[in-house]
């Protein structure tokens, strides 16, 4: 049997050696895990300011927006970037534009300027595809696709996903 003393310090021992797992295993690891989660929010802020100051930039060195983004009609009316949009979607792809379907999204948005993005799906052909692409990244300066892809072609018809986006006016 051990004495009361003896007793005494192996209640001691076990409650350091206690405290030293729990720092060991527990506020170690979560230590490190806070640090880790720090640096990826501080990385992901500076990312964000980074799109931030660039498309500001962008903003500021193009020709004033009405100008760069609205465009005259035959009748002298003016269209948003998003009518412009699909009018041009459905001018190029004809009669298949009905099968079409558009999702629109804001991405970002400033002072001035507004960044949306057209998630376009549907079943075109690869022709009629590589002239919506190059119509819109051609002719419409503000407008960009960023990504398009045609799958599963059966004959001459496949199924397309593209995504467009475009700078606007902010809505008031």
């Amino acid at each position: 049997m051990l004495s009361n003393r003896e007793k005494q310090w192996a209640w001691i021992g076990g409650a350091v050696a206690f405290c030293l797992f729990y720092v060991w295993f527990v506020l170690f690891p979560l230590i490190s895990y806070h640090d880790k989660m720090s640096q990826r929010i501080a990385r992901s802020w500076k990312m964000m300011q980074k799109l931030e100051r660039e498309i500001g930039i962008y903003a500021r060195a193009a020709l004033p927006i009405r100008i760069l983004i609205r465009r005259a009609t035959p009748v002298d009316q003016k269209h948003s970037a998003r009518e412009q949009l699909t009018f041009l979607v459905r001018r190029v792809m004809g009669p298949q534009a009905g099968s079409l379907t558009f999702r629109f999204s804001t991405v970002w948005e400033g002072d001035q300027v507004t960044l949306y993005r057209c998630v376009l799906k549907g079943r075109t052909s690869p022709l009629r595809l590589i002239k919506l692409v190059q119509r819109i990244d051609r002719s419409y300066r503000p407008m960009r696709v960023a990504s398009w892809c045609l799958e599963h072609i059966h004959g001459e018809m496949g199924t397309m996903k593209m995504e467009i986006y475009y700078l606007d006016e902010p809505k008031r």
